[in-house]
């Protein structure tokens, strides 16, 4: 939550084009990620979905996000900040979780993945979900530079 926790709602929203991703998109798109990661480990489904997180967003349950152009990525309101690092704080604790019950056997086992979309090796799943993470996290921290402020979580 380095790079977002002292954001503005605005900032959080600002885009460098209109159809460009903001930093809550991406957040929110990192979040639905790796919701889906920790669902391959725990197989008891998403906190989005049990969280009702579409329905306090309002939002469809299904299809939000995923596999979107960026101009319609980018026609999709988000919720404030708030309501956002609730979801958030909600998947990072389910992923820290699942990390926890990582062992070889698990790392190696196949299993149907959301994350996915196809079966997949556990283990294959996770650093899928670690690149991915990273990718998102280099996007935020390039569009908190552009708004002039720093843009590392690194300090």
């Amino acid at each position: 939550m380095v790079v977002v926790g002292d954001l503005t709602d605005e900032q959080l929203a600002w885009r460098p084009t209109p159809v460009a991703h903001s930093i809550a998109f991406t957040l929110w798109h990192m979040a639905r990620t790796e919701d889906g990661f920790q669902n391959d480990v725990h197989q008891r489904g998403t906190v989005w979905a049990n969280g009702g997180f579409a329905a306090k967003w309002g939002y469809p349950e299904k299809g939000v996000g995923t596999g979107w152009d960026d101009e319609r990525a980018a026609s999709l309101p988000m919720p404030g900040k708030e309501w956002l690092l609730e979801y958030v704080r909600a998947v990072f604790a389910a992923c820290d979780e699942a990390a926890d019950k990582l062992d070889d056997a698990l790392l190696n086992e196949t299993r149907a993945s959301g994350f996915l979309g196809k079966d997949g090796i556990v283990g294959e799943v996770l650093l899928g979900s670690i690149t991915h993470g990273n990718r998102c996290l280099g996007e935020m921290e390039y569009i908190k530079g552009l708004q002039g402020m720093r843009g590392t979580a690194t300090y």
